[in-house]
């Protein structure tokens, strides 16, 4: 499915992104391990909300990618290094 992908130096990461009814589900992994679900779905559109966030992770390089889960968007405004 589709997805993206992003190497950061950090000890964590958020996801920022539009949220709607024409939203969906997006696995995220961190290192090639799945670190949760996040959900772009909602009643309403609200942009550049806070999708995701893990923290705590070892100071350096780090991959975060998100896979498309089911039907729906995924959306991404930007991406906050922690």
């Amino acid at each position: 499915g589709a997805y993206y992908e992003y190497v950061f130096c950090g000890r964590g990461i958020e996801i920022i992104g539009l949220i709607g009814p024409d939203g969906g589900k997006g696995e995220v992994f961190i290192d090639s391990v799945s670190a949760g679900i996040l959900n772009c779905k909602n009643p309403e559109k609200s942009y550049q909300q806070a999708i995701f966030k893990i923290e705590g992770l070892e100071k350096g390089f780090h991959t975060v990618k998100v896979v498309v889960v089911g039907t729906g968007a995924v959306y991404l405004d930007a991406l906050r290094i922690l």
